[in-house]
């Protein structure tokens, strides 16, 4: 779905969602999360999340800039696939591919690369490096799975070469019970054809044509007279 400045989305705790905005970078709002798309424009980008995970994967698309904010962390993107979330001690950000540019109050701006990830303390200002979490990676996988995208297309006609099958599908099917092998029956002889020749007769006899129905014999003796 495409959405546009001022809007708020925020997803079920088992439900995540898959946003389009208008530079056509993708964003994977996370189970259980709230962004405010503060500026969701073609030129400018501005997300703050206030609740939960964000996954990002960044357009190349030239504009003026693309902030996402969290807790007082500020992440800015350039082309870039990354992760943020909002943690109960105030943010993190892991980077997937390219470098966003981090800063937050009393810390020096600081790059963060492929395969890196920073941790906010909020109440200490302080920001940690890490390595990226087993949660990291799979909301950067998650984003990268466009089964949400996927349009529904007709069914198509059945095609004489076989499908490909998945190990799961072929788990799904259960073997068909087939009759036991043995020796076949001899086939049935087939009836004559209604248009089929009569039998041949015995060799020196002459055929004799059937007569109709409706002929009577006539006796070669006359009749006598009567007076």
């Amino acid at each position: 779905m495409r959405l546009r400045s001022g809007v708020a989305v925020r997803t079920p705790a088992r439900s995540s969602a898959l946003l389009r905005l208008p530079d056509e970078s993708r964003v994977r709002l996370s189970a259980g999360s709230e962004v405010e798309l503060s500026r969701a424009e073609s030129r400018d980008v501005h997300l703050t999340v206030n609740k939960g995970r964000l996954s990002v994967e960044a357009s190349h698309t030239a504009r003026q800039g693309f902030m996402v904010e969290v807790a007082g962390l500020r992440v800015s993107v350039v082309g870039t696939v990354f992760t943020v979330e909002r943690t109960k001690d105030g943010a993190a950000v892991a980077v997937a591919e390219g470098q966003v540019r981090v800063e937050a109050e009393g810390q020096p701006p600081r790059l963060v690369g492929p395969g890196e990830r920073v941790e906010l303390h909020a109440a200490k200002h302080t920001l940690n490096p890490r390595k990226m979490s087993k949660p990291d990676l799979r909301a950067i996988a998650e984003l990268r799975a466009p089964v949400d995208e996927v349009p529904v297309s007709p069914p198509r006609p059945i095609s004489a070469r076989p499908a490909l099958m998945t190990p799961d599908a072929v788990a799904a099917v259960a073997p068909t019970p087939q009759e036991p092998i043995g020796e076949a029956p001899a086939p049935e002889p087939a009836p004559p054809p209604a248009n089929a020749l009569a039998p041949v007769a015995a060799a020196g006899s002459t055929p004799t044509a059937p007569r109709p129905p409706w002929t009577r014999t006539t006796s070669s003796r006359p009749t006598p007279c009567r007076r």
